[in-house]
């Protein structure tokens, strides 16, 4: 019988023991798996803030841009004063915690091409407290450039490209940081990953006017 009894109380502690650690298991389960969730919330939350920012200092920044722009006639070879810009973009950049902020002009080929470049460089020698000597030039000389496979530029004149059925130049033009200098004049359509977001920009924009009109 004392036997008996001992099994009985060793089976009863396993049983009771076993139902403790399923009980632990389970609430250290749920207490995870809630942090979890929680911590990837925030992540999301906080993925969605930067978005809606960077959104946000963009459609300012075109806005603003539209004003000093804002005939058809006078578009592509317009602009606001650089200090303007500058001092502008600065709480837009820390807003959307942003390396940088620019411009690119769309310019159509080979309408807009010899003009533009003209004012470009016009409007970085009369600002060359921001714009350096040398700003936009490449090996070739003055102009709107793209990059060969092997990282070499080249003169880019007429927008063509492989990938994209626009034939269209969107070069790099302010700039709201020093560092990104080697960028101004450069061809942002020319690189297949970013000619795929602007298409798509255009494309929208350009199916809500078919949906206006209609």
């Amino acid at each position: 019988k004392f036997v008996s009894f001992i099994i009985g109380i060793v089976l009863i502690s396993c049983a009771c023991g076993g139902a403790v650690y399923y009980a632990i298991s389970h609430y250290m389960y749920l207490y995870f798996r809630t942090a979890f969730y929680g911590v990837t919330q925030q992540i999301f939350n906080s993925i969605d803030i930067g978005l809606r920012n960077n959104y946000l200092a963009m459609q300012t920044t075109s806005n603003v841009i539209g004003v000093y722009c804002s005939t058809v006639s006078n578009w592509p070879n317009c602009s606001m004063p650089a200090f303007e810009f500058l001092e502008w973009i600065k709480p837009l950049r820390s807003i959307g915690l942003l390396r940088d902020l620019g411009t690119m002009h769309i310019l159509y080929p080979p309408t807009h091409v010899a003009g533009f470049e003209k004012f470009a460089y016009d409007y970085f020698d009369a600002n060359s407290e921001f714009f350096p000597r040398g700003t936009g030039q490449s090996s070739f000389g003055p102009g709107i450039y793209g990059f060969y496979e092997n990282s070499t530029r080249f003169r880019d004149k007429t927008g063509v490209t492989t990938f994209s059925k626009r034939k269209i130049l969107t070069p790099i033009f302010l700039i709201g940081d020093s560092s990104s200098i080697p960028a101004v004049m450069y061809n942002v359509h020319s690189e297949r990953l970013r000619a795929a977001t602007i298409d798509a920009v255009m494309d929208a924009w350009e199916a809500g006017r078919r949906n206006v009109s209609a």
